[in-house]
Parts: C-alpha cells; structure tokens; sequence
C-alpha cells in the first residue's frame, strides 16, 4: 500500500498538473511519483545534460574552427595587400588628382559631411 500524502501547489503549476493529468492514461497521482521519483533519484537520468554539454563542445569546436579559418583568410588577404602594393608602381605626381577618380567633382555625389571630410584630407596631404 501506497503512503498517502497531501502537498499544496501553487496555482500554475496545479493547472500544469492538472492539463497533464487530463490526457488518457495518465492520473495526477503517478505524475508526481514519477517526477518525485526522478528528482530524488541521486543517480538521475543525466542525458539530457549530457546532451547539452556535448553540443556546447561541439559548437565551441566549430567556433574555434571559423576563428582560425577568420585569421587564415585575414593574413592571406593582408599578403595579397602587400604584395600588390610592393608591385604597384606609384603613380607620377601630375597624374594623380586630388579627389580620387571624381576629380573636382566629388562633392556632388558625396553627402556634406564626407565632402568635408573630403576637403580636410585633401587640404592637409603632403602634395
């Protein structure tokens, strides 16, 4: 024989058990004993964690991975960077224009403030 035992719950978790307790087959009795059971039990089903700490693994292996292919593709791209300037020669000083390919009319199609800052790059360059 089953002890019997009286326990107040608060109001949503009574309905919560309750809703539970309303599907065929199931009773509100062997619900709790089953998650009493499972709570109490010192050697508790832990694969739910176990399954959780394995993804995590698997997600900071993955993310190591992008990290290093990241670094990888930054220095191939700062070697690239570098060898074409090391090939580029450097333009002669009379084909160079002050404001890049729009010459003199760069501040149509730029908004005020980088025309400005435009301006104060182009005012303050060695040339």
């Amino acid at each position: 024989m089953k002890p019997k035992l009286s326990v107040y719950l608060s109001d949503h978790v009574a309905e919560r058990l309750a809703l539970a307790a309303s599907r065929p087959g199931t009773n509100k009795s062997a619900i709790v004993d089953a998650a009493l059971d499972r709570f109490l039990n010192p050697e508790r089903d832990q694969s739910g964690d176990a399954a959780l700490v394995r993804r995590l693994d698997r997600m900071s292996r993955q993310l190591d991975r992008v990290d290093r292919d990241l670094s990888i593709t930054a220095e191939t791209v700062a070697l690239f960077v570098r060898y074409y300037l090391t090939i580029t020669p450097p333009l002669p000083s009379g084909d160079q224009e002050p404001r890049g390919p729009w010459g003199a009319n760069a501040s149509k199609y730029l908004s005020p403030r980088s025309a400005n800052a435009s301006r104060r790059a182009v005012a303050s360059s060695p040339t």
